[in-house]
């Protein structure tokens, strides 16, 4: 007979399957509640955090492209925030001050008090900081400014009147005959007296003094960014028509540097000499023409002459510039050049020197967390078409375009390609910037096909470089119409060329 066995169960006392549901709601359903919720606070305080350093990337990335126009930058600034609530739950913040900073580093940050929702069901009053930090610095530019100030920028010094005598007035030292000159132009052995209009074209022509104007503009808005580097030229200098350096490439001065490294260049001349120029423009009181230009009221980080220093010029010595001053402004510099009579600057030379300057030095370490390395610009402000060797590029009665002048101008533009080639990380923009004004010989159609086939030349000697560095190297002819917009044309290019990263968060 077989045996039958049978399972038996055995069921829990009540009282110990009461105690694990007693367990389960009092201790491990809170648990999980809490470990969930307190999930769900954690990711939603990381995700706002993530959201608000997005943000903040972008706003250094849009505000960097105000300057360095401060106020403005300021004011970008505060909209971007304006416009995005998640910013204003908290305290947005920019920092960036010229005046004492070393760099052009934008630092925005925010700030404000999370209160996690489910975990306030618990503790009250639970507050924990969230910040986000964010750091933005825009590509500094290693810039390098020629001034042009040969022969055909003013009058010759025998003019019998000046240029366009019914609308130009001289300046105040001139024509009060303060500052006059004689020669005997003749050969009579009689001595005439310089008329005080072409005394003072020699140094604020309408065509110069729109030039200075220009390369002014130019230097302030490049020098109040602390990463910049910038330097100052004037051409022709000496027999060769070269450079003379008033300020070379370097970083630009902080407000407060004292003593300036600045030195005046004086200019050896029978007749009007650059402390001529910066005397009557130091002493003008009635044409604001004359005197230097005054900077953007925005441009906080450039460095000025203090108020109340003196006259750079001591007319008892003779107007000679005073030993004991040494605060020389970079506009000063600029603004005092005089014309070089008789002398035209070589274009190939003075752009081989320029490039030089550019490429000696690499950029300093500060510069480290860039992406890439810093734009070299080489600008130069022309009063004409290019000229080599005293040949200009055109040839006034021809038309005719010389080819020693583009075969001088090849030469050295590809020497700039080469050495661009051979840094990868190298970029090169070179400007040439001109108009035509009373004293450019030709016509004016002659100039405009001088431009084209000058720009021609460039192209054709850059096609023969590899795609890779065309696109790290730019030379461009700008000629425009009237002087006044020279510098405009060329900070809108500027900025085009301006880069902004993020460097920390």
């Amino acid at each position: 007979m077989r045996r039958r066995e049978t399972n038996t169960y055995r069921s829990e006392p009540r009282g110990q399957t009461g105690s694990t549901l007693l367990f389960v709601a009092a201790v491990v359903i809170p648990f999980l509640f809490f470990t969930l919720s307190l999930g769900i606070d954690i990711a939603m305080y990381f995700h706002e955090k993530k959201q608000v350093q997005v943000m903040l990337d972008q706003a250094g990335l849009h505000v960097q492209r105000f300057f360095p126009y401060v106020p403005e930058a300021m004011e970008a600034f505060d909209l971007f925030v304006e416009e995005r609530p998640l910013l204003q739950q908290g305290t947005a913040s920019m920092s960036y001050d010229p005046q004492v900073q070393v760099s052009d580093i934008v630092t925005l940050r925010y700030e404000r008090a999370f209160r996690p929702f489910f975990a306030n069901l618990i503790a009250q009053d639970l507050q924990i900081p969230l910040a986000a930090e964010s750091q933005v610095r825009t590509t500094p530019f290693r810039a390098h400014i020629a001034l042009d100030a040969s022969s055909y920028l003013a009058p010759p010094i025998d003019h019998g009147s000046g240029w366009t005598p019914s609308e130009e007035v001289a300046a105040e030292l001139f024509a009060q005959g303060i500052i006059s000159f004689a020669h005997d132009f003749d050969g009579d052995q009689i001595a005439e007296l310089v008329v005080p209009l072409v005394a003072s074209q020699q140094c604020f022509s309408a065509p110069l003094r729109a030039l200075k104007g220009g390369t002014v503009r130019l230097y302030q808005h490049l020098a109040s960014f602390r990463d910049n580097q910038v330097g100052l030229s004037v051409y022709p200098s000496g027999a060769g028509g070269f450079l003379d350096v008033l300020q070379p490439v370097s970083p630009t001065l902080s407000p407060e540097t004292h003593p300036n490294p600045n030195t005046f260049h004086e200019w050896d001349s029978p007749f009007v000499r650059n402390e001529h120029c910066a005397a009557a423009s130091e002493r003008e009181s009635m044409n604001h023409q004359f005197a230097i230009p005054a900077s953007h009221d925005s441009f906080h980080g450039l460095w000025k002459t203090p108020p109340g220093s003196g006259y750079v010029i001591d007319q008892v010595a003779d107007w000679q510039v005073d030993p004991l001053f040494q605060e020389i402004s970079g506009e000063m510099l600029l603004w005092s050049q005089s014309v070089r009579s008789g002398m035209f600057g070589d274009t190939p030379n003075i752009i081989r020197s320029m490039a030089l300057s550019l490429f000696a030095n690499d950029d300093p370490e500060s510069l480290s967390g860039m992406r890439g390395k810093s734009v070299r610009q080489a600008i130069l402000l022309a009063g004409d078409l290019p000229w080599s060797q005293g040949i200009r590029l055109v040839d006034p009665v021809s038309g005719a375009v010389r080819t020693e002048v583009t075969d001088a101008l090849r030469t050295v533009l590809t020497e700039i390609g080469d050495v661009v080639a051979s840094y990868p990380e190298m970029n090169f923009h070179l400007y040439y910037l001109t108009f035509f004004h009373e004293g450019t010989i030709g016509s004016t159609a002659q100039f405009e096909d001088g431009l084209s086939a000058f720009q021609t030349l460039i192209d054709t000697t850059v096609e023969q470089f590899a795609e890779e560095v065309r696109a790290r190297m730019t030379l461009r002819i700008i000629g425009v119409n009237e002087a006044e917009a020279l510098s405009d044309e060329l900070l809108t290019l500027i900025a085009l060329n301006r880069r902004g990263g993020v460097i920390a968060r």
